[in-house]
């Protein structure tokens, strides 16, 4: 939680010393422009701190799940097989991702758009994508 107020306090100082030092034209600060730089790095690392520090729902989220394998290994039911009598079969395939930008279009920059759309229009539209190889194995136990 900590993280994601940091991460708005420093959108916050960004977003503001951006639009001050923007049309700054007093004789106080000797250089400016070296604060509108300041405030452009304080704004893109809350932006990016923001966007990559999970939420509340994602915490409780992985807590629980780490509570259920715990759980599942402690007290859970173990099952003894002979594995002379498995046979497993195999699924695999290759899976195309988009490289630039999140499965969520509102998470998505306008600057991931962008890259995406002149690597199409420059003919590269295969930089766009990246192939990953799934592959998921099922046991089949025969009791007879």
């Amino acid at each position: 939680m900590w993280r994601r107020i940091l991460a708005y306090i420093l959108f916050g100082l960004g977003f503001l010393t951006l639009t001050f030092f923007k049309h700054y034209t007093g004789e106080l600060i000797p250089y400016p422009f070296l604060f509108w730089l300041v405030g452009l790095a304080l704004f893109a690392g809350g932006l990016l701190f923001l966007r990559y520090t999970p939420d509340g729902r994602d915490l409780e989220a992985r807590k629980k799940l780490v509570a259920t394998i715990a759980d599942l290994k402690n007290n859970g039911e173990k099952i003894q097989v002979d594995l002379s009598k498995c046979e497993i079969k195999e699924h695999s395939y290759s899976e195309e991702k988009q490289r630039y930008g999140n499965d969520n279009p509102l998470l998505t920059l306008s600057i991931e758009s962008e890259i995406q759309g002149w690597n199409t229009l420059g003919g590269g539209g295969w930089r766009n994508v990246v192939a990953g190889q799934i592959r998921a194995d099922i046991t089949l136990i025969s009791t007879f």
